[in-house]
């Protein structure tokens, strides 16, 4: 997340503030930028850090975000932006501020991360079906997708310039997918 040799200047440790209890494990750290990051705790919260240099290079918070809930799955971050899921809502959030730019609620519980990947947001719910919606320019409901009986076995890969989407599945089975409608091509 730093980039840089060992023998440059050292950044001082971050530490959490000390009226804080019981610290909640660290999750998940995803970089932002070359100089912040977000740190997530299972707890739900969200820390924005930011590289400050003077008087010494240290690691500032700059920016916290409560998510009401334990995390059950990661956080996704891709072209700017994150989705964190906390029970059945997943929450579209700007990463260089933490302010959130959405939020989807899902009839059924998600059952496997969520995924931001060509402009849209996947969630697989209830090991039966895999959601998409569009992120840009606001968040829209697109497709469904029924799944046979088998969760994802990672990230959809959205090929913008053929308009497709593939989608792996944990039993081997590759499915390529229309990115408008989601029917199935292969």
């Amino acid at each position: 997340l730093l980039a840089g040799d060992a023998s440059g200047p050292r950044v001082q440790d971050f530490t959490l503030p000390l009226g804080e209890r019981a610290h909640p494990p660290w999750r998940q750290l995803i970089a932002v930028d070359d100089g912040s990051l977000v740190a997530v705790d299972e707890s739900g919260r969200l820390r924005l850090l930011r590289l400050k240099e003077a008087p010494q290079s240290y690691l500032a918070e700059v920016g916290i975000l409560e998510l009401g809930g334990a995390l059950d799955v990661g956080v996704a971050s891709s072209g700017g932006m994150l989705a964190a899921a906390v029970g059945r809502r997943v929450t579209i959030i700007e990463a260089s501020s933490l302010e959130p730019l959405a939020e989807v609620e899902l009839e059924h519980a998600i059952s496997n991360d969520v995924w931001l990947a060509g402009g849209r947001l996947f969630v697989e719910t209830a090991r039966s079906a895999l959601r998409c919606f569009e992120t840009e320019p606001e968040v829209v409901r697109q497709w469904s997708l029924p799944l046979p009986g088998c969760s994802l076995s990672g990230a959809p890969n959205v090929d913008a310039a053929r308009d497709a989407v593939a989608v792996s599945l944990l039993d081997g089975t590759l499915l390529h997918l229309d990115a408008k409608s989601g029917a199935v091509i292969a």
